[in-house]
C-alpha cells in the first residue's frame, strides 16, 4: 500500500 493510498483510506475514515 502506498503512503498516499493509505493517507486517502484515513480521511475516509475520518469522514465517515
Amino acid at each position: 500500500m502506498g503512503t498516499t493510498e493509505k493517507i486517502k483510506c484515513f480521511c475516509y475514515c475520518l469522514q465517515a
